[in-house]
């Protein structure tokens, strides 16, 4: 029962590195749970606001994952130890209203930039009244994008290496908007290459499983990026773990990412298209294991100890009503 009374309870008697029960606010893309849930010991339970994924319509590729059947179901058996809220701007107003009426610490975890609408005093104003018992950045150009200093976890990318070869194909994964389609078209038109797209794009692609969409990271010697600008490119940096060259375009996330022997960076449509072709003509002026090793040092699968300590950390929390 969520009682005042239970948040002290709680805190005092949580022991370290024990399993948690943790109400989990999902973030779309799909990657970062992925890594999370497979390779931590907790069990999430997911609101069901969650989409579906582009390479997996049931998002059941972990066993400690769970969606409740609606927002009023919360199973009254289980005892549950914070809240993860991983988009403050569309899902903090639920996510602090279960806090107050479970007495549960609010963990944050601010993955995107601002949009562009939003003036500086609209981003003080979040700071100051949507904010968490902790909040944590993947990034530093993300805290600085919203004047903030939180404490900062990179991503945990599993190294997808493999021996098996590549084919002279080019990969997009991902869920597109109109605009999106109609360059993909362009692409699909005027590339002699294979290209395969993996995604719920109705009229344009399907979703796979998630072995199915590993095994595409591993064998494709190409990988375009069309993520937006506000968000963290994920499966670039899944492509590259696996070896993939990169023809990607050109934003906060991938500028210090990219150099020319590991990718090239489109500003256009006729300058995706250039690069691609320059890629599969000239495989051997880059070198895909420095794409790995890239990604293996900036978001080493070891972080994965880095979020369980901040999971824990903010269990121990005593639940304070804002």
């Amino acid at each position: 029962m969520a009682i005042a009374t239970y948040s002290l309870i709680r805190s005092a008697t949580n022991r370290q590195n024990k399993p948690l029960n943790i109400l989990w606010f999902p973030y779309d893309i799909g990657m970062f749970e992925y890594t999370i849930f497979t390779n931590t010991k907790h069990q999430y339970y997911g609101t069901p606001t969650i989409s579906s994924l582009p390479y997996d319509k049931t998002f059941s590729f972990a066993k400690n994952f769970h969606i409740l059947p609606h927002h009023n179901g919360i199973p009254l058996n289980i005892t549950f130890d914070l809240i993860v809220c991983n988009n403050r701007v569309k899902q903090f107003d639920l996510a602090s209203q279960m806090a107050s009426v479970l007495h549960l610490p609010l963990l944050i975890i601010e993955h995107e930039l601002p949009f562009e609408i939003l003036k500086l005093e609209d981003i003080h104003l979040l700071n100051r009244n949507k904010c968490g018992d902790i909040s944590i950045a993947t990034h530093p150009d993300v805290n600085m994008a919203w004047n903030t200093t939180h404490k900062i976890i990179p991503y945990a990318i599993p190294n997808l290496k493999s021996n098996q070869s590549q084919k002279n194909q080019a990969l997009i994964v991902g869920k597109f908007v109109e605009g999106d389609y109609k360059i993909i078209r362009e692409i699909q038109k005027r590339l002699d290459i294979s290209i395969k797209i993996i995604g719920d794009n109705p009229n344009l692609s399907l979703p796979c499983e998630l072995k199915e969409l590993f095994e595409e990271l591993q064998t494709s010697k190409l990988y375009i990026n069309l993520s937006n600008e506000i968000v963290p490119p994920l499966m670039l940096y899944m492509a590259m773990s696996a070896g993939c060259i990169a023809v990607t375009n050109d934003t906060i996330f991938t500028r210090s990412l990219i150099n020319k022997n590991i990718g090239l960076f489109y500003e256009d449509i006729d300058s995706l298209v250039k690069h691609c072709n320059t890629v599969m003509e000239s495989c051997d002026s880059f070198y895909p294991n420095q794409a790995n090793e890239l990604i293996q040092k900036r978001f080493s699968i070891s972080n994965i100890d880095l979020w369980d300590e901040i999971f824990q950390q903010t269990s121990n929390m005593i639940y304070i009503r804002k």
